[in-house]
């Protein structure tokens, strides 16, 4: 069977609606994109390869849109090196934070 993938509405609100919407009419589990313990791991990796990939590193600037790469990015490197700087910075059109 092969995947579908469906894009509509106009911004995150508008689909995350609809997608919650399709998950209770359809035999399928609504997985939130960002706000989801699962998913802030999965995210972390990034912030694993970051140190792993880099010697010296003092500050780290992460994208903050839902919060999801910036929590998991946050919270491995803050774990493994606690010195490093986290700066989230998010688009001027689509303030987040």
């Amino acid at each position: 069977m092969g995947t579908k993938i469906f894009l509509d509405g106009n911004n995150f609100t508008e689909t995350n609606t609809i997608a919650q919407n399709f998950s209770m009419n359809k035999p399928t589990v609504y997985i939130h994109p960002f706000d989801d313990e699962k998913v802030i791991e999965g995210q972390a990796t990034v912030g694993y390869e970051i140190l792993n990939q880099l010697e010296k590193i003092d500050y780290i600037i992460v994208p903050i849109g839902g919060g999801g790469l910036a929590s998991g990015v946050s919270a491995i490197v803050k774990h493994i090196k606690p010195s490093i700087k986290i700066i989230g910075v998010e688009p001027l059109g689509a303030a987040s934070m």
